[in-house]
């Protein structure tokens, strides 16, 4: 028989007294599985008591053995429950929690707060993007605050102002807003939105009719304030002035001028390609930087057909232009391939002319098509592809299966070698923000455009040898050459000519191709014979014409003798004429034959003693 052991705490030090703010956590653990507790509290009578348990507990407030100020908490149980402060006077109260029939008591103190009187604070000082970017940030409030106000921009100083109303911090008294640069202004709701997370309470209210300033063009660069703060009681403008006038926080906000600066290409196997892109969204960056690192994903101008291609876009600005387009087109989703084809094939601000957002085009040289001839272009609407975003870094990865790609003017064969200029180019109005009184001619100059060289080539494969005669030995290795990506997986196989008894096919189905184009292949050929004749192939490649050369067992050769000279001492010395020295020296034989070789000891690149040395292979 054990003692009753009691711990209730309450979870948090603090708690508001009004709304959900009022609400907290009673942390309840005993050995026992179900007892009744008498509670009270100095300063709470037995209404307070009794209204602030009685959602977690029957509660009793008639038994006799009850003080005026106690309250019988029944059929109490290990776990946590919600307890409501509602109406309670602020100040720090400590509850005693007695047993009713053993001698197992506790006491738990919390500091009630007037909802209000908290703090909603900005937990970055600074926020630093582009313009055209998603500018996040993250709005916490102390136990006192279940509501708050945030302001970005100042109309009177900044020219443009956004308010918003945080209704619910969620259980874990804080929200992550997202801000859309690229639409602020643009009249829409998605300009300011919660960042999912695990807490679905999150809640704001955001209406741009109502709470944003309307602007002609993009949300100019500079830096912005934005205020928070605990002011709920007015309506939107009320909260909004009198959080500039009494804000709790203020962060920076700093817009740079968006940039496009390159676009690269990268080659990859559809299964290397496939784990990154199936990942989830918020995993893909990281399996992509690891395949990379791995030399799985290898930077490559050349791509073999039927590999993947991904264009590595550099460019900051665009990420709320995405954003915007699925926010206000029904037939747009999240998905951000889905939002790239949109950009690449419909106008979003443009005015001065009916140009795309931007263009991302893949089209076929004039030298590779040959003179006179329709040149192929990738037809972005008709191909699969995927994009994955590196949102830190501004990096866009376009990814297609080579031989999946739609052309206009003609696909691409297996057994061509095809060339193409890739160009991305930004072309939306809003992003390069011209002067009002541009020209057409002079705007369309203004596009920013990065390109790079590609190509897409027959899949190919070279062995080392030809013939490649091989030894009777259980692991005999083949080597060769590769344009596929690396990374992938293939089968090199052995097959004995007709009329070698007995017949034989061997085979090495994990061949890896390494990050270099170079592979390696092991055939078990310790059951043949010499002078047993042979033809590898390459297998399961994909290419358009098999690849394969003869090759004839042989009888194993021994590796020359080779003679190498190490730890010499001494390594430095002075002598004088007639002196006699001793020097040391240890020589290996690393071939496998035994052999006679001469030692010199050179001095000044003279010989001055030499020494016969014979060794066995390996000695």
């Amino acid at each position: 028989v054990s003692p009753q052991s009691l711990s209730m705490n309450f979870e948090d030090d603090s708690t508001g007294n009004d709304g959900s703010a009022a609400t907290t956590t009673l942390e309840v653990d005993s050995n026992r599985p179900q007892w009744d507790v008498i509670v009270s509290s100095s300063g709470l009578d037995q209404d307070e008591l009794n209204n602030t348990f009685d959602d977690a507990y029957t509660t009793n407030t008639t038994d006799d053995d009850l003080d005026d100020d106690e309250v019988l908490l029944e059929d109490v149980t290990d776990g946590d429950v919600d307890v409501n402060f509602t109406d309670i006077d602020s100040g720090e109260y400590e509850f005693t929690f007695e047993v009713a029939d053993t001698d197992a008591e506790d006491t738990a103190t919390i500091n009630v707060t007037d909802t209000g009187d908290g703090e909603v604070n900005i937990a970055e000082g600074s926020l630093n993007q582009q313009q055209g970017d998603i500018v996040e940030f993250t709005v916490t409030a102390d136990g006192a605050s279940d509501e708050g106000f945030v302001v970005i921009g100042d109309e009177d100083d900044f020219g443009y102002q956004a308010n918003v109303s945080i209704t619910d911090f969620g259980d874990d008294e804080e929200i992550t807003l997202a801000f859309n640069s690229y639409s602020a202004g643009l009249d829409s709701d998605d300009t300011i939105t919660v960042v999912d997370t695990d807490d679905e309470d999150d809640a704001i209210d955001f209406d741009a009719d109502d709470d944003e300033t309307d602007l002609d063009g993009i949300l100019a660069s500079g830096d912005y304030d934005v205020s928070s703060s605990a002011i709920t009681s007015g309506n939107s403008s009320q909260n909004a002035a009198d959080t500039l006038d009494s804000s709790d926080d203020v962060a920076t906000m700093f817009l740079e001028e968006p940039t496009t600066e390159g676009v690269q290409v990268w080659t990859a196997s559809n299964d290397n390609a496939d784990e990154v892109i199936s990942a989830d969204e918020d995993e893909q960056v990281d399996e992509l930087t690891s395949a990379i690192e791995n030399d799985l994903i290898t930077q490559s101008s050349d791509v073999a057909y039927d590999d993947v291609s991904i264009h590595q876009i550099s460019a900051s600005g665009i990420e709320g232009a995405l954003e915007y387009a699925a926010s206000n087109n029904s037939s747009v989703t999240d998905d951000p391939a889905d939002q790239l084809a949109f950009l690449a094939n419909n106008s979003l601000t443009n005015t001065l002319n009916d140009d795309t957002a931007v263009e991302l085009r893949v089209e076929e040289t004039r030298s590779s098509a040959g003179p006179n001839q329709d040149r192929r272009v990738l037809n972005l609407t008709a191909t699969d592809f995927d994009v994955v975003v590196d949102e830190e870094n501004d990096e866009y990865y376009v990814a297609f299966d080579t031989a999946n790609a739609e052309f206009e003017n003609g696909d691409v064969a297996d057994d061509e070698d095809v060339s193409f200029d890739v160009e991305f180019t930004v072309q939306d109005q809003r992003l390069l923000d011209p002067d009002d009184d541009v020209e057409q001619d002079e705007f369309e100059d203004s596009y920013t455009t990065v390109s790079t060289p590609f190509s897409i080539n027959e899949r190919t494969v070279t062995f080392d040898q030809d013939p490649y005669n091989l030894t009777n030995v259980e692991g005999a290795t083949v080597t060769g050459t590769t344009n596929v990506a690396p990374g992938s997986e293939f089968t090199i196989r052995a097959r004995s000519d007709t009329g070698t008894q007995p017949s034989f096919v061997e085979s090495d189905d994990e061949v890896n191709v390494s990050a270099d184009g170079t592979w390696e292949a092991e055939i078990d050929l310790s059951d043949a014979s010499v002078g047993d004749e042979y033809t590898l192939s390459v297998q399961q490649l994909s290419l358009a014409e098999t690849e394969e050369v003869d090759g004839t067992v042989v009888e194993q050769v021994q590796e020359p003798a080779t003679f190498t000279v190490s730890d010499l001492s001494p390594q430095d010395v002075t002598a004088t004429v007639g002196d006699a020295l001793t020097v040391t020296a240890t020589v290996e034989n690393t071939g496998e034959l035994e052999s006679t070789q001469t030692v010199e000891f050179r001095v000044g690149g003279n010989a001055v003693a030499s020494q016969d040395v014979t060794l066995a292979g390996g000695n």
